[in-house]
């Protein structure tokens, strides 16, 4: 049985074919999965007085599909800065188990620039995480933070590569060894101990990356900052599209979008965002399992963690 406690729609967790493409039974599990996550997000956002908004394939498949685009994985969410911190900072108590709204204070050797919401009685297993039963692995949903962006391009390379260096630095702090990598872990295993020595802790360096990105708070426009790699990566978004939620159907409910939708999508994918392309998702390979908590999942992961992670499919 789904450890979830919103009620499908009959034959929702049937395979079925959409735009051509056979989403199997694990992968609708999956999906209910990630929607009861969201119904709870968007429970304690309305208890709190926040908004968040469906972004990125979320927001595309909202709008074309009326539901998952039929290859997605994920549900992806945006909420500005102050509703973001206010969520991160005072949502917690509202996450019961299983649900665990997962931070950089929330759960330690957790690092990434944005939230999950995640399901403890479940798997959802990232490549980069691997095994590694200290932090929570259950499935989960994206929540992004969108900061104020400099309109000085200038600027905004400066902050880029800040950012970048500042994610490389967490990544090396929390590298382990890799049999299979013997002298790149090593070096890694030895840089690491010297950031340690330099900012004392990952917690030091992801506060100082939180900091950098706050800078432009009081910009016309925003964007995922914590998020960026490079500037083609970058959309000057209009923060007043984020003030205000418009409702769409999204499988049988409805959740709130950015207004005029239109521009944001056609900023992320082009003026052809309603052409379906089959594209790979931003995770890679995910070890999904709807019915077994991340940490019974990861007792039986044995030998080389990478070829097991290839040979996973839904």
């Amino acid at each position: 049985m789904l450890p979830i406690k919103i009620e499908l729609p009959e034959h929702f967790l049937d395979e079925e074919v959409r735009c051509g493409y056979t989403v199997t039974e694990k992968m609708k599990k999956v999906w209910a999965v990630e929607l009861d996550l969201l119904c709870k997000l968007d429970e304690v956002c309305r208890e709190m007085g926040l908004h968040y908004f469906l972004d990125g394939g979320s927001l595309l498949g909202a709008i074309r599909d009326k539901g998952f685009i039929p290859w997605d994985d994920d549900i992806d969410i945006v909420m500005l800065r102050d509703d973001f911190e206010q969520l991160i900072n005072n949502g917690q108590k509202y996450f019961e188990e299983p649900y665990f709204l997962q931070t950089a204070y929330s759960d330690r050797g957790y690092y990434n620039c944005h939230a999950n919401l995640r399901n403890s009685k479940t798997t959802g297993i990232l490549p980069h995480q691997g095994k590694n039963p200290s932090i929570n692995q259950g499935i989960f949903i994206d929540i992004f933070v969108l900061d104020g962006t400099p309109e000085d391009r200038k600027i905004l390379i400066k902050t880029i590569n800040k950012q970048n260096r500042y994610r490389t630095m967490i990544r090396i702090m929390n590298s382990k060894f890799d049999s299979n990598k013997k002298i790149k872990s090593v070096i890694k295993i030895v840089l690491g101990y010297l950031l340690k020595l330099l900012y004392c802790s990952p917690e030091k360096v992801y506060s100082l990356s939180r900091t950098e990105a706050m800078k432009w708070e009081d910009s016309e426009f925003v964007d995922k900052l914590w998020w960026i790699s490079d500037l083609k990566n970058v959309h000057y978004l209009e923060k007043n599209r984020f003030l205000k939620q418009e409702f769409v159907q999204f499988e049988w409910m409805k959740f709130p979008v950015p207004t005029n939708s239109d521009d944001i999508l056609t900023a992320y994918y082009g003026k052809d965002y309603n052409t379906p392309q089959h594209l790979p998702n931003m995770h890679g390979t995910v070890i999904f399992d709807a019915e077994v908590p991340y940490r019974d999942y990861l007792k039986t992961i044995d030998g080389d963690e990478t070829s097991y992670f290839k040979n996973q499919q839904l």
